[in-house]
């Protein structure tokens, strides 16, 4: 019996183009073998600001996706992103639930390196299956090259390689074999 194919409704949230949101559904759909579809995110007056106004909380980010999701929901936005505890984060997701958020705040390119537009979609591209995976119940890797690497910093989002190590791809075949997940509560 084949694994059910995963849904993921790409929402495109403030200026995130609909060229970049097309590049990181088709690498979504390549990777995970996911029916990808895009769509414009509410309004982002309604989601949690930071104390200082600047950022977005990712976790009331994540609150507010949760809210009549059925299908996993990807948030892609081009707004901050932190957490109580960290002054910024490239996205987060609950573990186990259909919920997660990028940002593309801090992945863009320099304005004098010549890939701007394609090595912003790249490094959103794997920011997306990184927390895409948190989503479907992977933790950080210990594997150099592995999606689901730890990445602190842009530099290391770019020494990320392009997909899952063998580890945390049986685990996904695993979880799209079982069909859907109950939510879970933890951020990545």
């Amino acid at each position: 019996m084949a694994a059910p194919t995963p849904r993921i409704d790409l929402m495109l949230a403030g200026g995130v183009t609909g060229e970049v949101g097309a590049r990181v559904a088709q690498v979504v759909t390549e990777r995970l073998g996911a029916q990808v579809s895009l769509s414009r995110a509410p309004a982002a007056a309604a989601w949690g600001k930071s104390p200082d106004g600047a950022q977005r909380d990712a976790g009331a980010l994540l609150e507010s996706l949760l809210a009549g999701a059925g299908e996993t929901r990807l948030l892609l936005t081009d707004a901050d992103l932190c957490t109580p505890v960290l002054q910024y984060v490239f996205g987060a997701a609950r573990r186990g639930a259909t919920v997660a958020v990028v940002s593309l705040a801090r992945l863009a390119a320099p304005a004098a390196d010549p890939r701007g537009p394609a090595l912003l979609a790249e490094r959103a591209g794997k920011e997306a299956l990184h927390e895409l995976g948190h989503g479907f119940g992977l933790t950080h890797c210990r594997e150099p090259h592995c999606l689901m690497r730890l990445a602190h910093t842009v530099q290391q989002v770019d020494e990320r390689g392009n997909d899952f190590c063998s580890a945390c791809r049986d685990h996904l075949n695993e979880v799209f074999s079982a069909g859907p997940t109950q939510p879970g509560g933890s951020r990545s």
